[in-house]
């Protein structure tokens, strides 16, 4: 995995952008018509792929080359997106592609109007585990429960429709408990937890967001003492 994507890294088509104060040189490559975003900064190199789950549920690879080991603590990561100050959350304040769209960057709108930092928070691998579990069961009773009614009134009042009816609920149920499982595996596998990172190896994972009405997200990864800053937006750019 670290070979490849040392290999996607070197031959990528890049673009260059600055992060504030930040001095570090931030890169994009192109993966199924969207950018993923890194940075290679003092022997390490984070990479902020949004590509599959979208904004908020960005995976977050490291790559060790220091010379020494480094501990990782994903709590330590901040969350937020940019808003536009004094417009109101429900209507678009933090939607900023309409103005990326217009061919602004983030320097021309900050020249141009007044930016907040709004917070997002971040789930802890237990709470996202137990908002997915949580999410899916009671998606599963609604769903069982909607169709029972249904079948109730299609199905004949014997012994027979009844049969069915609770047969068609159970499949349902049933199918609802394994995407239960899986979906609690994936996270029991790939969440970011903290974890060392020896030398010359790769750590990936991802982490989970509360959902908010935005357009795109900034991340700061503190990593050996250094802060990555990126941020990334989802828009489909081919």
């Amino acid at each position: 995995m670290k070979a490849k994507l040392l290999v996607t890294l070197l031959f990528a088509a890049i673009s260059v952008s600055t992060m504030g104060q930040d001095t570090k040189e931030y890169k994009t490559y192109v993966k199924n018509d969207r950018l993923v975003h890194y940075c290679n900064h003092n022997g390490i190199t984070v990479a902020v792929d949004v590509t599959d789950n979208g904004l908020f549920e960005p995976h977050i690879s490291i790559i060790n080359d220091t010379g020494h080991e480094i501990l990782f603590e994903p709590k330590k990561i901040k969350a937020y997106c940019y808003g536009i100050k004094n417009y109101p959350f429900d209507g678009g304040r933090n939607h900023l592609t309409p103005y990326f769209d217009k061919g602004m960057s983030l320097s021309d709108l900050e020249g141009k109007t007044t930016l907040v930092k709004d917070s997002l928070s971040i789930y802890s691998f237990e709470k996202y585990g137990r908002k997915k579990s949580n999410s899916i069961f009671w998606g599963n009773v609604l769903a069982a429960a909607i169709v029972g009614a249904a079948d109730a009134i299609a199905e004949p009042n014997t012994p027979e429709g009844r049969y069915w009816t609770r047969a068609h609920q159970e499949e349902i149920v049933d199918e609802g408990e394994a995407r239960r499982r899986f979906e609690l595996a994936r996270i029991n596998e790939g969440y970011w937890r903290a974890n060392t990172i020896f030398d010359m190896t790769e750590h990936n994972g991802f982490i989970g967001l509360k959902k908010r009405k935005t357009d795109h997200i900034v991340l700061e990864i503190p990593v050996d003492g250094e802060v990555f800053t990126f941020f990334v937006d989802n828009r489909k750019r081919y």
